[in-house]
């Protein structure tokens, strides 16, 4: 963001997508930056050589691509121009969530990700790439009755198909279409979010959302989450997974056992120790929870470290 504004100090034209005024795409240049924000100065005030001097630090970004539908565009308009017009003429549907997806590099051509992912639908759901390896899949329900796809169950077979690791962030569906600009740079936080701190192929809402708290606390008070309630095991990490495994399995010490590969009698050695060390009885809800975010934040910051 401080990149943005110095840019813009320079040229005043600087727009940021989703943009909230009326704009003529074709009257800018349309760079991503690092952290994968759409802006566009107009190109008016670029000569060529601070064109291409802008191109050493930002990516360009094609507005207008060869595999926008007209479906695609229409949600384009709505979603970073707040231009909701087209898209409610043309049959507008009852709920919609946004699909993310990340591959680890390009596999294919845009046409042919198109045909797997559309194979997986009974009708056409608009696919728009943000870049040469992410993009979004909007998937559209008439109803709320209607089935939704389980990328749980399909991810293995993209991957298969396409050679490269690929990783999916489900959104919650949601009614209200005037809402998609929002809801859109919701789950777009949401997707980095689990790209940094998820090694998961399918993510959702869910998974993201302790996170979400997480990542909103400065670093002081983030360290003294960990060291209020893992002082007196903090250099014990083979205790500390075990605990963190423990209460991702709900407690259930026979899905622990088998998930550690470990005797339940060892890890219920390990369980008292934790409890004994730290005077937190883990088996208790409301003693999990706060030691299930302090592991996080620990993971957390060991990857921050890196």
């Amino acid at each position: 963001m401080i990149i943005i504004e110095k840019i813009k100090s320079i040229y005043p034209s600087l727009v940021q997508l989703p943009c909230e005024k009326h704009l003529d795409a074709n009257e800018y240049k349309w760079f991503r930056t690092e952290t994968d924000e759409i802006i566009g100065i107009k190109k008016s005030e670029l000569s060529s050589r601070e064109s291409d001097m802008l191109e050493i630090f930002l990516t360009p970004y094609y507005y207008d691509t060869p595999y926008i539908t007209e479906r695609e565009q229409q949600w384009i308009d709505l979603i970073y121009h707040h231009q909701p017009e087209n898209l409610n003429e043309n049959n507008p549907p009852g709920s919609f969530r946004f699909v993310f997806f990340k591959l680890s590099e390009r596999s294919a051509e845009p046409e042919t990700f198109r045909e797997a992912i559309q194979g997986l639908f009974s009708v056409q759901m608009p696919i728009i790439w943000e870049n040469d390896h992410t993009g979004f899949i909007i998937e559209e329900r008439k109803g709320k009755g209607e089935e939704k796809l389980s990328f749980e169950q399909i991810i293995d077979v993209l991957m298969s198909d396409f050679y490269r690791k690929l990783s999916f962030y489900v959104s919650e569906f949601v009614d209200d279409i005037g809402d998609a600009p929002s809801h859109f740079s919701w789950s777009k936080h949401c997707f980095y979010i689990a790209q940094n701190h998820l090694k998961k192929d399918v993510t959702n809402f869910l998974d993201v959302i302790p996170y979400v708290y997480l990542d909103q606390l400065p670093d002081d008070q983030a360290a003294r989450v960990t060291q209020a309630i893992l002082q007196e095991v903090i250099q014990e990490t083979d205790l500390l997974h075990t605990v963190q495994v423990f209460l991702e399995c709900n407690s259930n010490a026979t899905l622990t056992s088998k998930k550690l590969y470990m005797h339940r009698n060892s890890l219920q050695y390990r369980i008292d120790k934790f409890i004994e060390k730290t005077g937190i009885d883990v088996r208790q809800f409301q003693f999990a929870l706060p030691t299930y975010l302090a592991l996080l934040q620990m993971k957390i910051n060991s990857w921050s470290d890196r």
